[in-house]
Parts: C-alpha cells; sequence; structure tokens
C-alpha cells in the first residue's frame, strides 16, 4: 500500500505504508492517506494492464484491440501513440505503420515481407515471385490469382489450382481450390462442382453420363460407347445397346436403339428387336418366314424329333398337323409321315394322312392291300370280309363287284354265287362242288 503523510499545511512525506507503525498520525501531526494498489490494475480502462500499459493513465472511454492499438501498448494510435507498431519508426516517417511486431524493420518501417522487391505491386508476403520480373503491375488481367507471378512469362499455373496451364482446360479458371481425384475427377483443370460439365472427360456431358466418373483416358464413339450413355462398353457398360437386357444375355448387344426389350418387343428375351433385328422371334432356330408360330413355345430347338415337319410348331404340344400334309394328327395313320406333299382326292384318297403312291398300302382304307385289291381305288367306309366281299378282291359285293365269286362269270348270268375260290366254275358259274348234272339232288 502507498501512504502520503502530511500536515495542515502540506504533503509531508510519500511512501510505503509499514503496517507496524501503529501511532502514524501522532507521528505526522496531521492526515495519513492509504491507497491499496491491489484495487485497480488497469488505471485507465483500456484492456491494458497497468503493468504493460505504456500510457496506463492516458486516455479514456476507449478499448484496446488490434484495429485501435495495433502494438497492443496501452496507448491509442489515433492520437495518443507515435510508433504504432513499434519498430522505432515514428508513424510520420512510417511507410508500413502495421508491420508484425518484433520483424525487422528497414529506416522507412517496412520489414522484408512488407516490401515489394519487384515492384509488381504485391508486398513480399504475398508475392510468390517476390523477385520476379520487374516492369510491370499485378491486376486481374496480368495476374489472374494474384500471386504476384506474371501470367504472360511467370507464372505456370495462372489459376492456382495445381494443374499446370499447359494441362488444364480451364487455364483461368475457378479460383481458390486445388484439383484432386474428389475436386476434379479427370484431372482436367476444371472443377468438377460448377465449372467441368464433363468429370471424365469421355465427351459425354454429365447430364447424359451413366458413368460420370467412372473410366478415364477414352471418348464415347459408337465403337466405344454403343448406346452414347458415357459407360465404356468394352468393361464399364453391362448393357451396351440399353435395352434393359444386360449384354451376356443379349444376342444383339450391340443392336438397336432407343427400346426396351419386353414380351410385347422381344418375346423371345433375346436382346434383339422382334420388329425388325430378329429373324426368329421364339428362337426355335426356324427363320420367322417359315415359322407357322413365331410367337409360341419357348425354350425349345427345333428338330426332326421335335418338329418332324420343321414349321416352327412343337409337335408335342403345340403342332395339330404334324407332317404338314393337311390331315390333322388325330385323323392322320402316318403321324409323323412323308413331308412335302399334302393330302387331296388325287394324293390320298382315303383322306388318312399316308400317301397313295409311297406311303399307304390300302388306299381305300378297305382291308385289302393295294397289291390285291382290283377296286384300289373303289368304295370308301366299308372293310372287306365273306359277308361283304366273298372273293376278297377289295370290291364290295353289294354295288361295286359284278363278279362277286371271282369264278368269271357275271353275277347278273351266275347260277351259283358264293363258289369258292380254289374250285373251277362253268359257263353258269358253277363248280363241281355246286352242279347237279341229273339232278338227282345229290351235286355232282
Amino acid at each position: 500500500s502507498l501512504a502520503i503523510g502530511g500536515m495542515q499545511n502540506g504533503w509531508s512525506e510519500v511512501g510505503l505504508f509499514q503496517p507496524e507503525l501503529t501511532n502514524v498520525s501522532n507521528a505526522y501531526h496531521g492526515f495519513i492517506a492509504l491507497y491499496n494498489v491491489s484495487e485497480d490494475n488497469d488505471d485507465d480502462n483500456d484492456g491494458v494492464l497497468d503493468g504493460l500499459d505504456s500510457c496506463h493513465r492516458g486516455e479514456l472511454n476507449w478499448t484496446s484491440n488490434l484495429t485501435t492499438d495495433w502494438d497492443t501498448d496501452g496507448c491509442q494510435d489515433i492520437g495518443e501513440d507515435t510508433d504504432d507498431d513499434a519498430d522505432n519508426v515514428t508513424d510520420s516517417s512510417d511507410l508500413c505503420p502495421q508491420t508484425i511486431l518484433l520483424a525487422i524493420v528497414d529506416s522507412d518501417g517496412c520489414s522484408y515481407a512488407q516490401r515489394d522487391n519487384d515492384g509488381d505491386g504485391l508486398q513480399n508476403s504475398l508475392d510468390d515471385c517476390e523477385n520476379g520480373t520487374q516492369g510491370w503491375t499485378a491486376d486481374g488481367l496480368t495476374d489472374y490469382d494474384s500471386d504476384g507471378c506474371a501470367d504472360a512469362d511467370e507464372d505456370l499455373d495462372d489459376d492456382n489450382d495445381g494443374v499446370l496451364d499447359e494441362q488444364d482446360l480451364c487455364g483461368l479458371g475457378t479460383l481458390d481450390w486445388q484439383s484432386d481425384s474428389s475436386t476434379d475427377y479427370d484431372s482436367d483443370g476444371c472443377q468438377d462442382s460448377g465449372e467441368d460439365n464433363d468429370d471424365d472427360n469421355d465427351s459425354v456431358l454429365d447430364g447424359a453420363d451413366d458413368c460420370e466418373m467412372e473410366d478415364l483416358n477414352w471418348i464415347s464413339t459408337s465403337i466405344t460407347d454403343h448406346d452414347s450413355d458415357g459407360c465404356q462398353d468394352a468393361v464399364e457398360d453391362t448393357d451396351d445397346d440399353n435395352d434393359n437386357l444386360t449384354d451376356s444375355l443379349d444376342n444383339c448387344n450391340t443392336g438397336d436403339l432407343d427400346w426396351n426389350s419386353s414380351e410385347i418387343t422381344d418375346y423371345d428375351s433375346d436382346g434383339c428387336q422382334d420388329s425388325n433385328e430378329d429373324n426368329d422371334d421364339d428362337n426355335d432356330l426356324v427363320l420367322d418366314n417359315s415359322d407357322n408360330c413365331t410367337n409360341s413355345d419357348l425354350n425349345w430347338i427345333s428338330s426332326l424329333v421335335t418338329d418332324h415337319d420343321s414349321d416352327g410348331c412343337q409337335d408335342s404340344e403345340e403342332d395339330t398337323d404334324d407332317d404338314n400334309d393337311f390331315v390333322l394328327d388325330t385323323f392322320d395313320d402316318c403321324t409323323p409321315g412323308e413331308l412335302g406333299w399334302n393330302s387331296d382326292s388325287g394324293s390320298d384318297y382315303d383322306s388318312d394322312g399316308c400317301q397313295d403312291n409311297s406311303e399307304d398300302t390300302d388306299d381305300d382304307n378297305d382291308g385289302v392291300i393295294d397289291s390285291n385289291d382290283f377296286c384300289q381305288f373303289g368304295d370308301m367306309d366299308w372293310v372287306a370280309g365273306i359277308a361283304t366281299d366273298s372273293d376278297g378282291d377289295g370290291c364290295q359285293d353289294s354295288d361295286e363287284d359284278d363278279d362277286d365269286d371271282n369264278d368269271l362269270v357275271n353275277d347278273a348270268f351266275d347260277e351259283c354265287a358264293n363258289t369258292l375260290i380254289d374250285e373251277t366254275s362253268n359257263s353258269e358259274g358253277c363248280s363241281n362242288s355246286q352242279r347237279d348234272s341229273d339232278q338227282d339232288g345229290v351235286n355232282d
């Protein structure tokens, strides 16, 4: 504490108060003023403690900060401090009034960082080429990134993005960013987020690119990218023609564009458009122009076993005329039979589906083979037997055979019908076993 002692007519002594002096007032025959210095440690209330305040009883009603007191010495720069940056060069002579504290300065009050060695208008601390080209001034036209290096002959990266100008497609592009795999996928010097509209540099704009950040070092063409979706066909695109069928299942993987495979457009789901690309819509190995069942059973192959007439209709459940002879299988006695013919009255007399000249041994289907049938193309819808064809010659006795017992005597004149085949008849048509020459009632 500070002690001030005095008499009535003035101060007598100023000094440190000694606590052991208990009768101080008697000693001075006057008064004692005590001031405890520990009570106010910022006399001018500027935010700088008195012990550090070069103007501890200076101007009032202000606060020390970098704006008002650059060197934080407690003296207000405006009006109170004559050397704002404490570099021992008075402000009136100081060309760099806010030098970093404790920096070495020249007679002008400027540190090395504050000087402009090359005279381009940028102080050394901001100049990446502080001792560079002389005789120019840095501005937006001459020094795009404001780094103090002349773009024309000194700066190899004008926009300071980390990509050299000779490789930078945006040489005077966006500032304040660095090119890397996350900001510039194709390393072309154009920022992906707002500057580059083709991030992987494949010549497909990002808005139309399904592989916007995928393979690099290739260009999309009809050869490398059939559907122009920005995905390289060789390694990147699993649906080269973009028909919604993966290439591994697509028989036309670089086929028609601008369509989608469905049951309507691609019946066999082979990736070939039925309307103009697929010549075998049901994939049965029968071309559509020869296929009577173009959009029918799937998952089978036409062969002589599965498709006897090769019409593209599966015999087992799809084809009702397996040999294509115009006789339905349910009525065809020769199915599957000969091919390349049609059943009609000239080729198939009994319409049984068996070709008469090579396949059918009973053309009129009377039960008598053609080689023994004297009426090969005779009556239909009957069967030869003793009752209907007594001589078994294939001619129906009732209306077709005029010599029923084949004894060479016309039935109209034959007195002995039904003569046995192995017996010889006379002119009346009677054999020995049938004649009664003496008419005694007993056959000869």
